[in-house]
C-alpha cells in the first residue's frame, strides 16, 4: 500500500466519523425538538381548555354589544325624527299664530275705528239733544210767561 492510499484510508474514516458525529447530533436535535413538540403540545391544550371559555366570552359580549349599539341607534334615530316632527309643528303653530294674531290686530283696527265713529255719533247725537233740549224749555219759558224779566 503506497501513501496515496493510506491517506485514502485515513479520509475516509475521519469523513465517516463526522457523518457519524453528524448523524448522532442530528438523531438528538430530533429527540429533543421531539420533546419540544409534546411540550408545546401540552401548553397548547391547556391554552385552549383555560382561553376557550374567555374566547367565547368575549364572542358573547361582542354579540350582545352590536345588538345593544343597533337598538340604540335605532332609538337615537326615532328621537331624531320625533324631534324633527315636534319642531316643524313647533314653525308651523309659530306661522299661523303670527298670521291670527295679524288678523286680529286687523279686525282691533277695524273695531277701534267703529267704536270711534260711534262715540261721535253719540257725542253728536248728545249735543244735539241738549241743543234740542234748551230750545224747548226756551220755548216752554216762552209760552208759559215764566221767562219774563222781573223789573
Amino acid at each position: 500500500m503506497g501513501w496515496p492510499e493510506v491517506v485514502t484510508a485515513i479520509s475516509t474514516a475521519i469523513i465517516a466519523l463526522i457523518a457519524l458525529a453528524v448523524g448522532i447530533v442530528v438523531i438528538m436535535l430530533l429527540r429533543r425538538i421531539t420533546g419540544l413538540m409534546g411540550t408545546v403540545d401540552r401548553v397548547v391544550q391547556s391554552l385552549d381548555r383555560d382561553v376557550r371559555p374567555m374566547i367565547d366570552s368575549v364572542k358573547t359580549i361582542v354579540n350582545d354589544s352590536t345588538r345593544t349599539v343597533a337598538k340604540v341607534r335605532a332609538e337615537v334615530e326615532s328621537v331624531a325624527e320625533t324631534t324633527h316632527d315636534v319642531h316643524r309643528r313647533v314653525v308651523r303653530a309659530i306661522d299661523e299664530t303670527d298670521e291670527r294674531l295679524r288678523d286680529l290686530g286687523a279686525l282691533l283696527d277695524v273695531i277701534q275705528e267703529e267704536v270711534e265713529d260711534t262715540v261721535l255719533d253719540i257725542g253728536a247725537a248728545l249735543r244735539t239733544t241738549r241743543r234740542s233740549t234748551g230750545i224747548i224749555k226756551s220755548v216752554r219759558r216762552a209760552l208759559s210767561g215764566k221767562g219774563k224779566r222781573r223789573r
